[in-house]
């Protein structure tokens, strides 16, 4: 708790977080930081089942994240040969609660003209949150915002093995 990163720039090609980018125990909790970096960019060119994740905040969480603030001025990824889940606080939520959290970001941009047989979800708060949905177990949200001047995919829909989810808040809802 109590913790910050200032940064110019972060650049991965797997897992790209401005606070943690791989956060899998649900037993984690992170609250009271804060993130400020420039610029956070993920060139993922996995071709692995598992994807490219890339958040302001987080990359990929299974933990709890409470009164926690992000701001970055972009951030951006050129997928390849990868799923792709990419948002201003979360790439992907797959357990655990986000609680009182705000991100602001002044763009949030996917792109690749190589797309063949892959997805992207890209949100202003979280690229997707999974869960069953019923209360067993999952990924939740409360009391967060976002505030971001751009969210822009220029992935071409080329064929019908790709599609991109592109949603102000949360670009995809994943029920298991």
């Amino acid at each position: 708790s109590n913790c910050s990163v200032i940064s110019d720039k972060l650049l991965g090609y797997y897992e790209v977080g401005g606070f943690v980018a791989y956060n899998i125990s649900d037993y984690t909790n992170i609250k009271d930081c804060f993130v400020k970096i420039k610029s956070i960019e993920n060139n993922g060119e996995t071709s692995d089942s598992y994807g490219c994740y890339t958040g302001g905040f987080v990359a990929y969480n299974e933990g709890n994240i409470s009164n926690c603030r992000c701001s970055v001025d972009e951030i951006k990824s050129n997928l390849v040969l990868s799923d792709l889940y990419m948002g201003g606080f979360a790439g992907l939520m797959v357990f655990g609660r986000v609680d009182n959290c705000y991100t602001v970001c002044g763009s949030i941009e996917c792109g690749s003209s190589n797309a063949v047989e892959y997805f992207a979800d890209i949100g202003g708060f979280a690229g997707a949150i999974s869960g069953d949905f019923f209360g067993d177990y999952g990924s939740e949200i409360a009391n967060c915002y976002v505030k971001s001047n751009s969210i822009i995919s220029t992935i071409p829909d080329s064929n019908d093995n790709f599609r991109t989810s592109v949603g102000g808040f949360i670009g995809s809802a994943i029920k298991d």
